[in-house]
């Protein structure tokens, strides 16, 4: 036991080791970038952009929607706690209110969490530069702000002032951004989702100072921070759900990532659904689609109620990264379900080791794969010539499936593996069954990691060869008539000896719509006489098994 303690207490050391080289590496970034900041003024307009600062920092009015976000990865000066924080800010008139207000934060050693949505009202939104004074709560009782004015009322080029509180948690921070503003989609405005435009830009990389108190510790803080700011007709709410990213490099290298999915579960392959804005340094800026986010890993909330990814492999050119979340239990349920947390990053660009950190947005959870085994189902005659056929009734673009291939031929008591690790629906198998066998296909579907896996067995058997008289001594002749017929048809045949007889009927989808009970006759001539005014009219197949073999044939009932 002492050594599982020192384990974890060494892993829980590792862990801040490597978060607080993270920062160093990109604090150090952050003072070699100040040195050099031309742009730091106001008005400014990069070249290019439909923006100028600092009207593009103030409120849009007439705008469908509108929100000041951001997430920071913080450093107690006293604890040495590593904190991260998520805090935005959405103008979206709604039951009386003006917007509301979603603020989290988190300790990142412990894994605990708060989390609040409050509505809000906006006595202060400025519209020529960045100030917002909100009264949040119910009855109005807080009081937050976020600014780039100083107390003596200056503006202070891309350098804010923000605070914000909730019950055991509380921020007062102060923002100085050390790059150029990132305009998302080259221009900072783009078409996003099915019908949405929006105006959009991202400040990668603030230094921060200031306090944090949360669980009834305050203390002094340090670290960076990113502002995403979002304005136009593409709206959260309106079910378009996505993947976001901000990951912040050692090499200093910035990237803003969105995967949006349609209401299908899709991402289409065009650049209003995958799009990935990158900051290389103060002079070049890309954006680009032609990436690979690859999802890796999944985990259920602890209710169950949701299965967000949590693990992904991001690449493109010579760019490849592991992205891992921090924590699982980070989750918003309000003003809808979604998962917001930080990520560690590490991997290599140009073949160089970097690390980093990021913050990840996850609207879109996923489900189980839903399988459905659709031939050989109740084929009477199968012999291996056509492909074992499945389908995926929920296809998602999220979560590729792998397929483990089983068959039973024992009445589902053990199944014998056929194949494993399939991607495609369908396989070609050549089985070594005697004729006349009779089997059952199972399918296990389930994602990268198997978090998320369900097993489907045919809904009806399958027999192996086209079986016939000649194949069988038991059974001398056999005839249906009428066939086709109306309201009945009469199943015929002749035994040779005293056999154990079993007879059902089947649809096309291989379901057994009748079943005559077991018995055993002796030698001779017997008939069964199948009524079916409550039957529609279609094809169907009787199956007789006599002793261990079987007999098939075609029925069909008139309209």
């Amino acid at each position: 036991m002492n050594d599982l303690f020192r384990y974890i207490h060494a892993t829980k050391f590792s862990i801040m080791i490597h978060r607080y080289s993270i920062l160093l590496l990109l604090c150090s970034a952050s003072i070699f970038s100040s040195n050099a900041q031309s742009w730091k003024t106001y008005p400014y307009h990069q070249t290019g952009s439909v923006l100028t600062f600092p009207r593009a920092e103030g409120y849009h009015p007439g705008e469908i929607v509108e929100w000041w976000y951001t997430n920071a990865h913080l450093k107690g000066d006293s604890t040495g706690t590593d904190y991260a924080m998520m805090f935005t800010y959405f103008y979206y008139p709604t039951f009386g209110f003006d917007g509301f207000r979603i603020f989290e934060l988190s300790n990142e050693n412990t894994g605990a969490f708060l989390t609040e949505t409050t509505p809000c009202h906006y006595s202060t939104l400025d519209t020529s530069h960045l100030h917002i004074v909100a009264t949040t709560g119910i009855t109005g009782t807080g009081h937050e702000e976020w600014k780039t004015l100083d107390s003596a009322g200056i503006l202070k080029p891309f350098q804010y002032h923000l605070n914000g509180s909730m019950a055991n948690g509380s921020f007062d921070l102060t923002y100085n951004t050390v790059k150029r503003p990132l305009m998302v989609g080259g221009t900072g405005f783009l078409y996003e989702g099915i019908t949405g435009y929006t105006y959009y830009y991202s400040e990668t990389e603030i230094e921060v100072t200031g306090t944090i108190t949360m669980n009834g510790v305050t203390e002094t803080v340090h670290g960076i921070s990113w502002i995403d700011r979002q304005w136009g007709q593409f709206n959260p709410n309106n079910g378009e759900q996505y993947t976001w990213m901000s990951l912040q490099l050692s090499n200093g290298q910035d990237l803003n990532l969105w995967n949006i999915f349609n209401t299908a579960s899709q991402i289409p392959d065009t650049s209003t659904y995958r799009f990935c804005s990158v900051y290389v340094n103060d002079s070049t800026q890309n954006t680009m689609s032609n990436f690979t986010l690859d999802r890796l890993k999944y985990t259920y909330t602890a209710n169950g109620t949701a299965c967000y990814d949590q693990k992904w492999r991001l690449t493109y050119g010579n760019v490849d990264l592991i992205l891992t979340a921090t924590h699982i239990n980070n989750e918003v349920t309000l003003p809808l379900r979604f998962f917001e947390g930080s990520m560690l990053i590490e991997g290599t660009v140009g073949g160089v080791p970097v690390t980093g950190v990021g913050y990840v947005e996850l609207l879109h959870s996923f489900s189980k794969p839903n399988v459905y085994i659709a031939s050989p189902v109740g084929h009477v005659n199968w012999d291996g010539s056509t492909p074992i056929t499945w389908r995926l009734l929920n296809p998602d673009d999220g979560r590729a499936v792998y397929y483990d291939l089983s068959v039973s031929t024992d009445s589902l008591a053990t199944f014998t593996s056929i194949a494993n690790h399939l991607t495609d629906t369908s396989f070609n198998w050549t089985p070594s069954l005697a004729v006349g066998t009779e089997g059952w296909f199972r399918i296990k579907a389930y994602s990268i990691d198997t978090t998320l896996v369900n097993t489907v067995t045919s809904p009806a058997s399958f027999i192996f060869g086209a079986t016939g008289i000649d194949e069988l001594n038991a059974a001398v002749s056999i005839s249906a008539f009428p066939n086709p017929f109306d309201a009945q048809t009469i199943i015929s045949y002749e035994l040779k000896q005293s056999q154990n007889i079993q007879m059902d009927i089947l649809n096309v989808n291989g379901e057994v719509v009748k079943r005559f009970e077991k018995e055993t006759q002796s030698s001779g001539k017997h008939s069964l006489v199948w009524n079916t005014n409550q039957i529609a009219a279609g094809i169907y197949f009787y199956r007789i098994k006599i002793g261990n073999s079987f007999i098939n044939g075609k029925l069909v009932k008139k309209d």
